[in-house]
């Protein structure tokens, strides 16, 4: 009998990022139906309107708004 353990194969979860000024209108539009999100808003505003946009990738999950340095974001890295 062999008693190794199978090997299991690293499969990254990826998704997909947003462009900041399609966050900003996603944010816009949330707080167009009195969600309290202007904080999000003024986030993401700051990002863009720094060199950070260029630098950090972005998407969004429900009311979250997830940050990354990584061009193509992994839930699990």
């Amino acid at each position: 009998m062999d008693s190794q353990k199978p090997t299991i194969k690293y499969k990254p979860q990826t998704a997909r990022v947003v462009p900041w000024q399609q966050i900003e209108v996603y944010y816009q539009d949330l707080i167009s139906h009195d969600l309290q999100l202007q904080s999000m808003l003024s986030l993401v505003q700051f990002i863009r309107n720094s060199n950070l946009e260029k630098k950090l990738f972005a998407y969004t999950s429900m009311h979250k708004l997830v940050v990354t340095i990584y061009e193509v974001p992994e839930w699990n890295r």
